[in-house]
């Protein structure tokens, strides 16, 4: 059986960074997680967006990633590998970085000045794979190399896009499309039945 070894880079969005350094220099890890959208970090980013709404991203993002990804990728001889659920609603930004959090529709609906956050020749992190998703309008399709769009709409009825990280194949699970649960009189939760009724 194969051992895989986790850690733990980040509980919240303000976590200190030194540790996940030391993780990720010394932990001879397989993946190193950051966790930062749990409650404490959409509390305290609602509170830093209601200061400055123009604020954009966490101002820790830049740092945490600039001091852990120089221990990431195979010019490293590291097996490294980091996965965080930062920037979930990023799709754009301009050349200087600034991001558009409100347009999420397909890369040919940037608004003025701003295009797809993959598509600059100058990403910093162009020689890093990365494995994305909350971006459905791709439809999981992306052909920039090392990137891998995962979204392909499950929920919207689309595919799930699974990836083998060993042989970058893709799979895809159809899916039906996801209904609410309907209330019903009583305080239970149904969903609708496809039968007519008698």
């Amino acid at each position: 059986m194969k051992t895989l070894r986790i850690g733990s880079g980040a509980g919240y969005s303000g976590d200190r960074i030194e540790p996940a350094v030391e993780l990720a220099e010394r932990g001879d890890l397989d993946y190193l997680v950051f966790e930062c959208l749990a409650e404490r970090t959409i509390a305290l980013a609602q509170q830093a967006r209601i200061g400055d709404p123009a604020g954009g991203y966490d101002p820790l993002l830049s740092e945490r990633m600039r001091r852990v990804l120089p221990f990431v990728g195979a010019e490293t001889g590291r097996r490294l590998r980091v996965i965080t659920n930062y920037l979930t609603r990023m799709r754009f930004c301009s050349a200087d970085g600034s991001l558009d959090l409100k347009s999420k529709e397909g890369v040919d609906s940037a608004p003025a000045g701003f295009a797809p956050w993959f598509s600059y020749e100058n990403r910093k992190t162009r020689s890093h794979k990365i494995i994305f998703g909350h971006w459905a309008a791709l439809e999981g399709r992306c052909t920039q190399p090392n990137l891998f769009a995962l979204d392909s709409g499950c929920v919207w009825g689309g595919a799930m896009t699974l990836l083998n990280l060993d042989s970058g194949a893709k799979h895809l699970c159809q899916c039906n499309e996801q209904r609410r649960p309907v209330m019903s009189t009583t305080t239970t939760h149904e969903q609708p039945s496809s039968e007519a009724s008698p």
